[in-house]
């Protein structure tokens, strides 16, 4: 071929973010300088932000986040568990305008998750190695996480008898948003005398939810926030397609994309 930058190769490679420290490693993200118009068809234990699926351009630069293992724990708390500590990014893709003997690298890598050291990285022929640190002088912003329970018989009661309708709902602490509402009441008994709160007599309701959205703040910095939404249906009988909608007002400009879910920005959203 005459125009050897047209020329495409196919081409294979990993990429690993292995926790090596004292500290969980919540939703990494890693920037990846690719620089010969690479194409990934695949990338096994990632996703690329803002890409529509595979095959995806990445050529100029891109940013991978973890999925379905968003972050990573640390050997500590895990024994040592590589599975758990170590995530390994399978790629496959086309390149171009690399020769066959030559070994095509990205021109640079590294964790993008603030609050890290960020050197350069060293380059090993076929490798390139980084190694982070957190940061002592680095200050996040903290997180202020609210459980407002819902009002009580928010979805109707059937049987008052035992408890009030029109007393107000407990203050939930946060395990107890995942369990059923028969097997709260001890958590919310327990959570009420730890931050001195009164216990009503008789109890209040329950709300009645046949189905349940929590969101959960997973990490927060001045370069965006990343969160979970757990769909809990209480019911005894499955919903064939569920669904939720999500009003951002302000962040929805920097919104960027949902992962495990088919996460769609609404056509009449402004």
């Amino acid at each position: 071929m005459k125009n050897a930058s047209a020329q495409s190769w196919a081409f294979k490679s990993t990429a690993a973010v292995l926790n090596a420290g004292s500290n969980e490693l919540k939703s990494w993200k890693i920037y990846i300088g690719f620089q010969h118009g690479e194409i990934l068809v695949s990338a096994g234990g990632a996703i690329v932000v803002d890409g529509d699926g595979f095959p995806t351009r990445v050529g100029n630069e891109s940013y991978l986040v973890g999925y379905p293992q968003t972050g990573s724990k640390t050997a500590i708390d895990t024994a040592g568990d590589f599975t758990q500590i170590q995530a390994n990014i399978e790629m496959t893709g086309t390149q171009f305008g690399v020769k066959p003997s030559g070994t095509p690298m990205p021109k640079t890598i590294k964790l993008v998750n603030e609050g890290y050291k960020c050197p350069a990285p060293k380059r090993h022929k076929t490798e390139m190695h980084v190694c982070y640190a957190k940061d002592p002088k680095f200050k996040s912003k903290k997180t202020r996480t609210k459980f407002l329970p819902r009002h009580t018989c928010a979805c109707g009661c059937d049987n008052t008898a035992r408890c009030n309708p029109n007393a107000r709902a407990m203050v939930l602490p946060p395990e107890a948003l995942l369990v059923p509402f028969d097997n709260r009441t001890a958590k919310a008994k327990a959570w009420a005398s730890i931050k001195h709160l009164k216990i009503p007599s008789p109890l209040p309701c329950p709300d009645n939810r046949g189905v349940s959205i929590n969101w959960h703040i997973d990490s927060d910095y001045k370069s965006g926030w990343t969160a979970r939404i757990p769909l809990l249906n209480w019911d005894e009988f499955s919903f064939e397609d569920l669904f939720t909608a999500i009003q951002m007002k302000k962040t929805y400009s920097g919104y960027e994309n949902v992962y495990s879910f088919n996460g769609s920005k609404a056509a009449a959203a402004q």
